[in-house]
């Protein structure tokens, strides 16, 4: 009789143990998938936007579209020295822009608008989103201008760049 409880005593033992060695295995196994996924899907990302980055720095085999003479903004007045009295305007206009997911795309459109000589940030912005997700935008926004019509003036010669066209969703602000 007692070799048959130690025997059984045993067989128990071993048997919680496969148990838990095959539960760890289980959740090593789970918890390797959804890591692998999730760097996957990062590399993914990264190679986009490495692709995008070169597409967009690849201008030379695209077809260009004839060029059209622009009236330039007036060069932007010197900053006062620290003995100057600073007036400020009582109001002024600036917009955001554009609004984008990738900070390439961003730094590219940014790029664009210099060559236009209109200077404009790049704005970082973290959305909400629900069930407690961020999503990370990136927001051009134009210098604050002293009249409406030259900030129009402005908007209007980036929405003639094809790029600018497509994401130029611009809401004149007023300070």
């Amino acid at each position: 009789m007692a070799l048959q409880s130690n025997d059984a005593h045993k067989n128990r033992a071993l048997s919680w143990l496969i148990a838990a060695l095959l539960s760890i295995s289980l959740v090593s196994f789970i918890g390797g998938y959804f890591l692998g996924i999730r760097q996957g899907a990062r590399a993914f990302i990264c190679a986009q936007q490495e692709e995008l980055a070169e597409s967009m720095g690849n201008d030379n085999d695209a077809v260009s579209a004839p060029a059209v003479e622009l009236n330039p903004l007036p060069d932007p007045v010197p900053l006062p020295s620290a003995e100057q009295t600073v007036s400020v305007p009582a109001t002024s206009y600036w917009a955001v822009a554009a609004t984008v997911d990738s900070y390439v795309f961003a730094t590219h459109l940014m790029e664009q608008a210099a060559a236009l000589k209109i200077v404009v940030r790049i704005k970082k912005t973290v959305n909400l989103l629900p069930h407690g997700r961020k999503k990370v935008v990136y927001q051009l926004v134009t210098p604050r201008y002293t009249t409406k019509e030259q900030l129009e003036t402005a908007l209007a010669r980036l929405k003639r760049l094809s790029s600018w066209s497509k994401f130029l969703n611009a809401t004149i602000n007023k300070d």
